[in-house]
């Protein structure tokens, strides 16, 4: 019974110089190569895409830059949470759909803009704003105004970001919404971004849904999102300076009577 004994323990496995531990090795370092690597890979392609809507300038034929004024009053918001001004922000066409997309055409989509001036508007910064010109300057005696520009984005995954031409938009509060119709009277702006992206090798048309260069899984974005650009300035203690950068997602600027191309 004791030389069965010993057989039986010169059978148990001992890691060491042995086929089977070079297996377990080979196996271990793959996993930890793994574990490290496909984490790290999909961080890296977020954060070499990650964009964030009017971070530095407006477009590139504008000359005023945003980052003069990063230390005033900018405020990024959710659409929903925007009450200053009442806003009808929306996409009239949307030819971004890679299923759908004419090839022969860029992909583009147009946006509408109408705002009105409500009881919150005069709440916060009484009858009117102050005009602003073409250079970003303050028009004391100008007509008032309100600048907009629009950005399209997806914030990770993919770096696609477009933007509109800006415009400056008479406001005041004879832009009012009432119940009958006939009395409305919207500030109104349209704008257009197409969907071209260039880069140092060549030019593409971005459409969507999208796919980020991630592996094994690629991650895929299905809509960009919309960004508007407002600053205005008013009369309080002086002369104050606001900026909001809205964003409105894939189905808050798109609805029924948008034109899907």
């Amino acid at each position: 019974m004791a030389k069965n004994n010993n057989d039986n323990s010169t059978k148990k496995f001992k890691f060491g110089r042995n086929p089977l531990s070079l297996i377990i090795i080979i196996l271990a370092i793959v996993i930890i190569f793994f574990a490290i690597y496909i984490p790290s890979s999909y961080i890296g392609v977020y954060n070499s895409n990650h964009v964030t809507a009017f971070e530095s300038s407006l477009p590139e034929s504008d000359n005023y830059k945003i980052e003069q004024t990063k230390e005033r009053n900018v405020q990024r918001i959710k659409a929903k949470d925007f009450d200053v001004l009442d806003l009808n922000f929306r996409a009239t066409s949307y030819s971004m759909k890679k299923d759908s997309h004419d090839a022969t055409k860029n992909p583009s989509v147009s946006f509408k803009l109408s705002m009105y001036w409500t009881d919150k508007t005069t709440e916060l910064f009484g009858d009117h704003f102050l005009g602003i010109n073409y250079d970003g300057e303050v028009a004391i005696n100008n007509t008032q105004t309100i600048r907009m520009a629009v950005c399209l984005a997806t914030p990770e995954w993919i770096g696609y970001c477009n933007y509109s031409s800006d415009t400056i938009r008479p406001f005041s509060n004879k832009y009012v919404k009432s119940a009958e119709s006939s009395k409305d009277q919207p500030s109104e702006s349209s704008y257009t971004i197409n969907g071209n992206i260039s880069s140092d090798d060549k030019a593409k048309n971005q459409t969507f849904p999208a796919t980020a260069n991630t592996w094994p899984v690629k991650v895929s974005v299905d809509n960009p999102n919309a960004y508007l650009f407002i600053q205005f300035f008013y009369p309080k203690d002086g002369v104050k300076e606001q900026i909001y950068i809205i964003e409105y997602t894939y189905d808050e600027y798109v609805n029924s009577d948008t034109t899907i191309i």
